[in-house]
């Protein structure tokens, strides 16, 4: 797994950057404490770090779902963090060399739009800091000034709200494909027959697909965690690629790379321990399927070349259900397939199918299965079960 858009360096001046964020709210008589924000800003920084494991990644999850006010932490520490990428060092001039304590605190009110009282209170420490640094004859750095306007928002959304959406729709038609670009970097594949809506914030980023299947890679921003919700379902991708497919019965998120929380509104099934979880954490090569209910089934183990070969114009089939086949099919067919659920009910199929060859294939079913294929109009095929004598 590798959740960090930041680099290494980053890292090691966020660690250092919390613990002297606490150094500075003592000096204003807050003492600190490891609660909920404290927390928060444990679980936002492990998330970067491209070493974290498996188990410790599932444990932070784990944290954030527990309790819907850790989420709300979390989230807030994440439009702090894109709040404070917008400053420039190096065109606030903030050094030694600018004594004025109101100058600079006027510079980075004027950058983070920070409202009178913010601004007085920022004036101020501003002050206390320029005196401790002449006390030990160190400057008063960028990062330390920094430090505090991340105390002044701690964890309070004032002065972050207004964040605008941005939303987009992409489609294709029965039998296209299209590949596109989001615009956080994003790339996206769309099969036959797919509309998705996207939902972008400073706090996250949304896609709803409508219908039909679609695979991710998805941008790596920790800060704007990437959600798509399908049916009563959603899949939380921590910087990974996955696809989602939508199909009559159920919906089916399969993870290529990296890591996916899937999320259902309803209790899991299919398992002993019924009742004990609506969510569940899938990595490389495993599938998890849940109803248009929101109901999850068990994690399954796929082979991602048979599953993710539409991309290349195929369908590889390893006893797949008929039905869904068919279902599948449509999305790249010009001639409708239409069938008796009755008559093909139970019945399996294997091999591969060239979506630019489906009349052949339909030609074939009828060698193969007890089934007649009748072309019913120009642009409806019936699949029926054979009588045989």
């Amino acid at each position: 797994m590798s959740c960090m858009p930041y680099g290494s360096v980053t890292r090691v001046w966020v660690w250092t950057a919390k613990c002297k964020m606490n150094v500075i709210k003592d000096n204003f008589g807050n003492k600190t404490s490891p609660g909920i924000n404290g927390k928060a800003q444990e679980c936002f920084l492990a998330l970067q770090d491209e070493d974290l494991s498996y188990e410790e990644c599932q444990t932070w999850i784990s944290w954030l779902d527990e309790n819907p006010d850790h989420q709300v932490a979390y989230d807030k520490v994440a439009v702090l963090w894109e709040t404070l990428g917008r400053i420039d060092p190096k065109s606030l001039r903030l050094d030694i060399e600018v004594e004025d304590s109101e100058v600079k605190a006027a510079q980075f009110s004027k950058v983070l739009s920070l409202d009178p009282v913010r601004r007085t209170t920022l004036t101020d420490v501003i002050r206390l800091l320029n005196l401790r640094a002449a006390r030990r004859y160190v400057p008063v750095s960028f990062a330390v000034i920094v430090l505090f306007v991340m105390g002044i928002f701690h964890f309070n959304s004032g002065g972050l709200e207004g964040l605008t959406h941005q939303g987009e729709v992409f489609e294709t038609k029965v039998a296209a494909t299209r590949a596109l670009a989001l615009s956080d970097g994003t790339t996206v594949r769309l099969a036959g027959d797919t509309r998705i809506e996207t939902d972008y914030s400073s706090k996250e980023r949304r896609v709803n697909i409508v219908r039909g299947k679609a695979f991710f890679e998805v941008s790596k921003n920790a800060d704007r965690p990437f959600i798509v919700h399908a049916a009563s379902g959603e899949a939380k991708a921590l910087g990974t690629k996955f696809e989602v497919n939508i199909m009559s019965q159920f919906i089916a998120v399969t993870v290529e790379e990296g890591l996916v929380q899937v999320l259902g509104t309803r209790e899991i099934v299919d398992t002993a321990s019924a009742g004990s979880l609506h969510k569940t954490i899938i990595g490389k090569g495993e599938r998890v399927s849940y109803s248009k209910e929101g109901r999850l089934r068990l994690v399954e183990k796929v082979n991602l070349d048979n599953v993710l070969a539409w991309r290349n114009g195929s369908l590889v089939l390893n006893r797949q259900s008929l039905a869904e086949v068919i279902e599948e099919v449509n999305r790249y067919s010009l001639k409708q397939i239409q069938y008796r659920p009755d008559e093909i009910a139970g019945m399996t199929i294997s091999g591969t199918i060239h979506l630019s060859q489906i009349d052949d294939w339909l030609k074939g079913l009828e060698k193969g299965y007890p089934l007649k294929v009748d072309a019913v109009s120009p642009n409806m095929v019936l699949i029926t079960r054979q009588v045989l004598p």
